[in-house]
């Protein structure tokens, strides 16, 4: 028997993999790895100094199914990427062309204790790997040659086709004739027909949705489909004007949507598939349609996938796992590439990028090193060399146009609207469709002795000062800072300038000092500044996130993990960071006595709350609300440690209510109905240190519809 099947912890630079605990940390801090991705730094370790076939790697972390090479592709990213190791100058993982991977650091291994028990493992020779199953090694190493090899001429050809390629498409040359399609903040997507002289665009009032055909030339519009209170997610045009496509699903029911096609002059709609997000692009015969499924496991949080225009023969392209997305996406003119639009911005940083699947090999790369924020909207330009894309990028996330080369320069289009959202192109790219997407949300205030909210003031959180003033985060000064004020909205006064994402702040017991969220260092961090706005810096460095609160003895700050979702501390003292509660979780709040901890959404129930010791985790009690059918927004703490309010919402954060109820939840009341504005987990309620009063974030996306005339 190999030692090393009894070891538990290795050591490799200051890296430190324990396989029992399945944790990898840097110094002593937790690094985040998906449970496929730790397999495979696993079996790098073990191995070290061994080249592993891209076959057996695969045979390894997938051994009952067949996979494309490009999730072990993207699985090698995401392990490089915890370890800052650079595929150019490697110092753990190093690329061996055509055939894997090798590791090439020392590894050390370990005891409980972090003492070294003996020298470091060596290379065992060429036949290391043979550990694993030789049939999984044959049969993967044939599929893997087989699509490498496919994917290596692709790759080949589409490097020939765009060695000369540039920015050379003349878009945005002269001065544009930008037309308003919508002022009433309804409008959420609009589809330009491939010939440019229909526009498709929805419209929604009072929980209403309407689709109508617009004529490009003349403004007139058509209902198309009747009336519904149903949600819409997506359109799409077939290549020949004749089809629309566009995802559905009845409102308050959960679950992903269905995909229908109907006439585009009107017509009944056809089911063609189900459960599917909103991003669906038609190839340029119309043959096939590319979807985006979202099942929101560990290992397939997201997927790509591709089947024949009526919805038969599905196929599975590429898969994402938690928490990185795939999003918008579309085919080449050509037909022959699907690109698309994947990564993650929960920590506020820029980790989205933009792929391409050779739809012939399955074989996947990379189109461009560049990393945004988000990317909302993608269209090929027609000599199929190039993209424009809608992105942003941190810290300012002002989502603007982007041209990209399929030679991988990226350039920002200057002087054209921003917070553009999901945009639409006709076949000679001389006319764009775009939605406009503007916050609207607004601090409302409630004395909880009665009377309606008033409201104070644009922002997206806040929460209460000891000294009854006001923090909160909004963007009223045109970028997103954070501000104090009066009870009354009176005196504010701007505590923040960084041209950066500025957020969730929350106020010592002292009042002294301001703890909030940033990503102006690049991705969400903890920090604190004096009450004034002074002596601002950064806490965390290696696990950031959104702060809660301060405990009892004022040495320790609670935050919400950015990545994770589980719960953190940092020490005001030394500045270690240390995880509280593993759990991930929607929302989380400390009692003001710092002994107990309300869990909103915890394992994805989102129907209950639960209360647990912040000592050891334990719970100590659970509950629903009486109201069957609603999920929970928002909890807070009051000041007595005996009760909290709780906010809570349909399924579609519609239909708000506000609740008191007592910890073991037996006693629930109902306070207030709230209405129909948008109240979201990331809008945060706060209580005074009286009991009084609470406010909360509330209001809703405004979206607008625009044409752009004269692009070339």
């Amino acid at each position: 028997m190999n030692t090393r099947d009894s070891v538990t912890i290795y050591e490799f630079g200051e890296f430190r993999l324990d396989t029992r605990e399945k944790t990898l940390s840097l110094s002593g801090l937790d690094v985040h790895l998906t449970p496929k991705s730790f397999e495979l730094l696993k079996t790098f370790v073990e191995n070290p100094g061994t080249l592993l076939e891209k076959g057996v790697l695969i045979g390894r972390l997938w051994p009952d199914s067949f996979v494309e090479e490009s999730n072990l592709t993207f699985h090698i990213r995401l392990v490089r990427k915890a370890l800052n190791d650079q595929a150019s100058d490697p110092r753990f993982i190093e690329t061996v062309p055509k055939r894997g991977y090798r590791f090439i650091a020392p590894v050390v291994i370990a005891d409980n204790n972090g003492t070294t028990v003996g020298r470091p493992v060596q290379p065992e020779g060429p036949h290391a790997s043979h550990r694993f199953s030789w049939l999984v090694l044959v049969s993967a190493a044939m599929a893997v040659i087989l699509v490498f090899g496919l994917g290596i001429a692709w790759l080949k050809s589409r490097e020939t086709e765009t060695t000369n390629s540039s920015l050379s498409t003349p878009l945005f040359d002269t001065p544009l004739s930008v037309e308003s399609l919508s002022t009433t903040g309804g409008v959420h997507y609009a589809v330009i027909s491939p010939e440019g002289k229909h526009i498709v665009y929805l419209t929604t009032e009072d929980k209403v949705a309407t689709v109508w055909l617009r004529d490009a030339e003349t403004g007139a519009s058509k209902q198309i489909i009747p009336a519904t209170t149903d949600l819409y997610y997506g359109f799409a045009i077939s290549p020949n004007s004749q089809s629309l496509y566009f995802g559905r699903r009845p409102r308050n029911q959960q679950g992903q949507a269905d995909i229908y096609r109907i006439p585009l002059y009107g017509g009944t709609p056809e089911k063609l598939i189900r459960e599917a997000q909103g991003w669906i692009s038609l190839s340029p015969d119309g043959g096939k349609i590319s979807f985006v499924r979202c099942r929101y496991a560990e290992e397939e949080f997201c997927s790509l996938w591709v089947a024949n225009a009526d919805g038969g023969d599905e196929r599975r392209l590429a898969v994402r796992p938690r928490p990185f997305r795939i999003a918008v996406n579309s085919f080449s003119p050509d037909g022959r590439t699907l690109g698309f639009a994947s990564g993650q911005s929960a920590n506020q940083s820029n980790e989205f990028g933009i792929f391409g699947i050779d739809l012939a090999t399955g074989a996947e790369r990379e189109l461009s090193s560049e990393r945004f924020f988000n990317v909302k909207g993608l269209a090929w330009l027609p000599d199929g060399r190039e993209m424009l894309i809608s992105a942003a990028k941190v810290p300012a996330r002002r989502f603007t146009l982007w041209r990209l080369s399929l030679t991988g320069q990226v350039v920002q289009i200057q002087n054209v609207v921003d917070d553009i959202s999901q945009l639409s192109i006709d076949r000679t790219a001389s006319r764009l469709t775009a939605t406009v997407i503007k916050p609207d949300f607004k601090l409302r205030l409630v004395r909880l002795g009665g009377g309606p909210p008033v409201t104070l003031t644009n922002a997206l959180n806040g929460s209460f000062a000891p000294n009854g003033k006001i923090v909160f985060s909004s963007s009223r000064s045109g970028m997103d800072a954070i501000w104090s004020m009066n009870l009354d909205g009176s005196e504010p006064r701007q505590l923040t300038s960084v041209n950066a994402w500025e957020s969730r702040p929350v106020v010592s017991r002292d009042g002294r000092t301001v703890y909030f969220a940033s990503n102006r260092s690049g991705a969400v961090h903890v920090w604190q500044m004096a009450s004034d706005g002074s002596d601002q810096n950064q806490l965390t460095r290696e696990n950031g996130g959104f702060p809660l609160t301060v405990d009892p003895s004022g040495d320790w700050v609670y935050y919400h993990h950015a990545i994770s979702r589980d719960l953190w501390q940092i020490s005001l003292r030394d500045g270690s960071e240390q995880r509280v509660f593993s759990e991930p979780a929607n929302g989380f709040s400390i009692s003001p006595d710092g002994k107990l901890l309300a869990i909103v959404g915890r394992n994805a129930n989102r129907d209950r709350l639960t209360i647990a010791s912040i000592e050891n985790g334990e719970p100590f009690s659970e509950f629903k609300l009486p109201e069957t059918g609603r999920i929970m927004i928002e909890a807070e703490w009051m000041p007595d440690n005996e009760s909290l309010l709780i906010i809570s919402s349909d399924m579609e954060y519609e239909n708000s209510l506000l609740w008191q109820c007592s910890a073991e939840g037996k006693r629930c009341v109902r306070l207030l109905d709230l209405g129909d504005a948008e109240i979201s987990e990331s809008s945060g309620i706060s209580v005074s240190a009286d009991g009084n009063t609470a406010i909360f974030v509330q209001g809703s996306w405004k979206h607008d519809a625009v044409l752009f005339n004269g692009l070339r």
